[in-house]
């Protein structure tokens, strides 16, 4: 087994730019249209690849097959825990859960957590890599999109149009139809999606020629 470091100093440091797993399958899930399965398969491979590193706040382990009466020393919950990439190849999820239990069965122990948090930076490089619509954007600009802030809101009004929501269309309607030869087909769908009170040709040629840029045409070769 990997090492396992049980007590971490710099682990309230580490807090600040964490981002919790549920978040980021959520992120993935939109973006790549993978089933939950799927994209459970996706994160562990990133796990044991080392694209992606897991924390824990406190991780409970016992021996199999033992009573919890027969704890012996290092047994119990463990604080600040840094999940070995190895443990992943032998975890036990039910991906469908809205809050999965994650149970970690190796070397004769059962590992339990709850809560599973990732580094913040690894977690925005990990959703841009899954989402054809940021790989071709700005790396500043995509993560001002992507990333959950820290800050609290400035109050105001509400944004007028669900700009996610558009993007994710164009990308489900260029995916099953191809890149049209020009934006203004594109344009001309999202003004259809939204409806006789949706945005103008400005501001979707803002926030869509990134997507529109991400696509190759139909006709080019493989």
């Amino acid at each position: 087994m990997g090492r396992v470091r049980r007590h971490n100093p710099r682990w309230k440091a580490r807090m600040n730019v964490n981002v919790d797993l549920n978040w980021l399958c959520k992120q993935i899930q939109i973006r790549s249209g993978l089933s939950k399965s799927e994209l459970g398969e996706s994160i562990c491979a990133a796990m044991v690849a080392g694209r992606l590193t897991g924390f824990a706040q406190k991780a409970l382990r016992y021996p199999m097959l033992t009573v919890r009466s027969c704890f012996m020393a290092g047994d119990g919950a463990w604080k600040d825990f840094v999940i070995p990439s190895n443990f992943w190849e032998f975890i036990e999820v039910d991906w469908d859960e809205p809050t999965p239990v994650f149970h970690f069965h190796l070397d004769q122990n059962n590992w339990i957590i709850y809560k599973i948090e990732v580094n913040r930076e690894s977690a925005y490089s990990y959703i841009r890599s899954q989402d054809p619509v940021l790989r071709a954007s700005d790396p500043n600009e995509a993560k001002s999109l992507t990333l959950p802030t820290t800050t609290k809101s400035k109050g105001g009004r509400p944004p007028k149009y669900d700009w996610d929501a558009c993007r994710i269309e164009a990308v489900r309607w260029m995916t099953h139809r191809g890149r049209p030869n020009t934006q203004a087909e594109l344009f001309a769908h999202m003004a259809e999606w939204f409806g006789p009170d949706g945005p103008g040709d400005t501001q979707l040629k803002q926030h869509l020629r990134l997507v529109y840029r991400a696509f190759r045409p139909t006709n080019q070769a493989d």
